[in-house]
């Protein structure tokens, strides 16, 4: 890990960002489409969210990660405007992702790295939008990753991950 010892002062709080260095690793899960502007304006992924922490599709989740309490959301971009979100967990080697789960590659490579909570976190991609080009960066790919330590709880810390790689 690169530690830039950066700290970003938003909405009255502070965020503090790092570089790191993520393997390859392959996702599964339950997905919605969406779009930039349902996100920004009415966000349907807590409420996504939401209804498979209640209807138990999380628990099957967790599941087939071993019962390990760690999940993502992946949010892929599929072009300037559509969102596939996926409430997942990584996918051991050598198992097969169930039918009907969605399955994504997350490449390796270096990402900005934040620890932030859900009340932040467009701050949290505005300042990285912000600092990549002001830095020699860009956004590597459309895949960013919110990485749940303890499971999935609107008021805990989380960690963001988003591609990057030098101009």
């Amino acid at each position: 890990m690169i530690y830039l010892g950066n700290n970003c002062k938003m909405w009255g709080g502070i965020m503090t960002h790092k570089i790191v260095h993520l393997e390859a690793m392959k996702m599964v899960g339950y997905s919605i489409k969406t779009t930039m502007l349902e996100v920004v304006t009415d966000n349907p992924v807590p409420a996504f969210w939401e209804q498979i922490l209640k209807d138990g599709r999380f628990d099957k989740l967790l599941a087939l990660n071993g019962g390990s309490p760690r999940s993502y959301g992946v949010c892929a971009m599929q072009n300037q405007e559509n969102i596939d979100y996926i409430a997942a967990v990584a996918l051991p080697d050598g198992v097969d992702a169930p039918i009907g789960y969605s399955v994504v590659d997350i490449p390796a490579g270096e990402y900005l790295a934040f620890e932030t909570d859900i009340a932040n976190i467009h701050a949290a991609y505005g300042y990285a939008n912000e600092w990549t080009p002001k830095n020699g960066y860009t956004w590597a790919h459309g895949i960013s990753l919110e990485m749940y330590d303890e499971g999935h709880r609107e008021t805990q810390l989380f960690h963001l991950y988003i591609p990057i790689k030098k101009l």
